[in-house]
């Protein structure tokens, strides 16, 4: 596949999974247009013509004509300046729109590939690739380190979302679904509900790891631990380019001195950090008990991403880094 062939690439995984670093590294090529979230319910209007009322939207054969023309117009960078006027209500709004409507003619002009940076695609993972042969690339990060992201930015997630999504609990969700009518109807702490999330979101990268071998699934810590040599074949496998100057980009965002952490939640959206010493900081954050807890009631299914070493302090410190084991194997 040559860098010119216009397939489109989603970025996806559970949130707090690094989609969006993966996705600016890889957005770091000239044949590449980043797109930020079409399916987040506070998506730009102007980017995605839709409303999508649930967080983790689940698109499949039941509804995708409702959401594919509005899909194809953001892979074609078709912004909508009459979609997003009326949502308009600063200055610093109109600004923003006349940015984007900008930057997305300049992607259309020079025929960029559109790159999906989306973990709340996950459930329409499978329609995107399918729909409009996109390559996939699925972020996978440590249970624990997940929970600690959530804990430090104060998320919680409504488990209605998907109750109210019929289709995806009959299909993807049904083995927890007594769990997720029990977090819906009583509030089970931010620790048990982050948890029940990372099983869920999981338990679906999972099944996918086994039904398409095509798709690139990438462990976050992997990538963290020696992100210059380590996202040269999420390059390769996306037929892109992996320059000296992207490679440059790559380590200045992500070498040693730079900030352990963002400064904060709301932004940047991205920021400068030392990857490496951020792979642990759950150990730090997190007490024994709450790593206990999340060990244990997670172990249905991090198995089938870690091992025993990935728990342990020590192995993690000096735990090697392989081409198999960024494959997510």
């Amino acid at each position: 596949m040559g860098e010119g062939s216009g397939l489109p690439i989603l970025v996806t995984g559970s949130h707090r999974s690094g989609s969006t670093w993966a996705g600016k590294m890889i957005a770091t090529s000239s044949k590449v247009g980043y797109i930020w979230e079409p399916l987040n319910p506070k998506h730009k209007r102007g980017i995605f013509g839709l409303d999508t009322k649930h967080f983790y939207t689940y698109i499949a054969d039941h509804n995708g004509l409702i959401y594919e023309g509005a899909m194809r117009k953001t892979l074609a960078f078709r912004y909508s300046l009459a979609a997003q006027s009326g949502t308009l209500r600063s200055a610093r709004d109109v600004a923003e729109m006349a940015v984007a409507w900008t930057r997305s003619g300049r992607y259309r002009f020079e025929r960029r590939r559109a790159l999906l940076k989306d973990p709340l695609a996950l459930f329409a993972a499978e329609w995107i690739a399918s729909k409009f042969d996109a390559h996939v690339v699925v972020m996978i990060r440590h249970p624990a380190a997940f929970v600690n992201s959530l804990i430090k930015a104060s998320f919680r997630h409504r488990f209605s979302n998907f109750l109210e999504q019929s289709e995806l609990m009959s299909d993807q969700l049904a083995p927890f679904e007594d769990e997720i009518q029990r977090h819906a109807r009583i509030d089970c702490g931010i620790v048990d509900d982050s948890i029940l999330l990372w099983r869920i979101t999981h338990h679906v990268i999972a099944k996918y790891r086994q039904l398409h071998p095509d798709w690139l699934f990438i462990r976050h810590e992997d990538l963290s631990r020696d992100p210059v040599i380590r996202f040269e074949p999420v390059f390769a496998h996306l037929g892109l380019a992996y320059t000296p100057s992207m490679r440059r980009r790559i380590e200045v965002c992500t070498r040693p001195g730079n900030p352990l952490e963002r400064p904060g939640e709301g932004w940047p959206p991205f920021a400068r950090l030392d990857s490496r010493r951020n792979v642990d900081r759950w150990m730090t954050r997190l007490t024994a008990d709450q790593i206990n807890r999340i060990r244990d009631d997670s172990e249905d299914v991090w198995r089938n991403f870690y091992t025993e070493d990935d728990w342990n302090a020590d192995a993690v410190s000096r735990h090697p880094v392989t081409a198999r084991a960024i494959a997510g194997h």
